[in-house]
């Protein structure tokens, strides 16, 4: 590999503003962000304070919804250059393969970070305006780290998205996989766990005799990247009857220190983080040893 900082920020400029230009992206940002105002004005009208109840609608919205928009931004990155033969021109410029990955990885993480920005100011400054909730430096803190975890939540399915792009010869054969997906650990995990569960261990959850099915299905949670986010910021889990103990529930809740609530959940924090960068690593491998003559 032989990075140029030059190429990669390149590459990346023009990846950002084709993302921001897309009429598909922003069709589906306007979606997201219709969602989040409707749970804000909720919120207002329910007069909940998120710094001492939490949001579960805005967490659960942005759980669910903003995947989709990873997944778009991601599932043709690649793919989309190569049966346009577009690829094949650009590595005959002094642009390496790795450099063509990480350009395109920056630019798509600038896009995400601009989707949390509006998606916060959607949701909690909405929320924090209509209801004329005091804000000190400490909620402003509690916000900030909201939209970092937000933002490496969304990391993951965007660096899922890539990799279907290395991998299929066909923009649409990486959506329906990445939807499919979406669905299976968005949509229907939960499921899916407990039915392996009682199925391994040959008991039934929601039973009196459940323990070792009960073991099985929260350690299959650990495989979902929307429990580790539903964890770290609301201190719940999707797996059934999950022993809580932890001391604080959640990132908003006010009563424990960021330390108390960090002391909880990095391994959560940790799993969000390292799932992206493997993903990117695994589309950044294959994509340099790939045949990318066109199929």
């Amino acid at each position: 590999m032989k990075l140029n900082t030059e190429n990669i920020l390149t590459l990346a400029q023009k990846e950002f503003a084709d993302n921001v230009y897309s009429t598909r992206f922003r069709v589906l940002l306007a979606l997201v962000i219709m969602i989040l105002l409707s749970g804000s004005i909720s919120d207002v009208e329910n007069q909940s304070n998120i710094f001492e109840e939490g949001s579960f609608i805005t967490v659960y919205t942005m759980g669910t919804f903003l995947p989709i928009l990873g997944l778009a931004l991601g599932y043709d990155a690649i793919v989309k250059e190569r049966v346009s033969d577009s690829l094949n021109t650009l590595l005959t410029h002094p642009v390496f393969r790795d450099n063509i990955i990480l350009g395109k990885v920056t630019g798509g993480l600038l896009t995400l970070a601009l989707v949390i920005i509006l998606s916060i100011i959607s949701s909690i400054g909405v929320t924090l305006v209509l209801t004329g909730i005091p804000v000190s430096m400490t909620e402003i803190n509690r916000i900030m780290i909201f939209s970092f975890v937000s933002f490496i939540y969304i990391s993951v399915f965007f660096a899922l998205g890539v990799l279907f792009s290395v991998i299929f010869n066909n923009p649409a054969k990486s959506f329906i996989t990445g939807i499919v997906l979406w669905a299976v650990f968005i949509l229907a995990f939960g499921q899916i766990t407990a039915l392996i569960a009682s199925v391994t261990t040959g008991e039934v959850l929601y039973s009196e005799n459940e323990e070792h099915a009960q073991i099985v299905d929260q350690k299959l949670q650990y495989l979902s990247p929307l429990n580790h986010y539903y964890q770290a910021v609301a201190g719940i889990s999707i797996s059934y009857d999950e022993e809580d103990l932890k001391t604080s529930a959640g990132l908003f809740d006010m009563s424990h220190s960021l330390g108390q609530w960090l002391n909880d959940y990095w391994t959560n924090i940790v799993s969000l983080i390292v799932a992206p960068f493997l993903l990117i690593i695994s589309s950044l491998l294959i994509f340099i040893k790939q045949d990318i003559t066109r199929g």
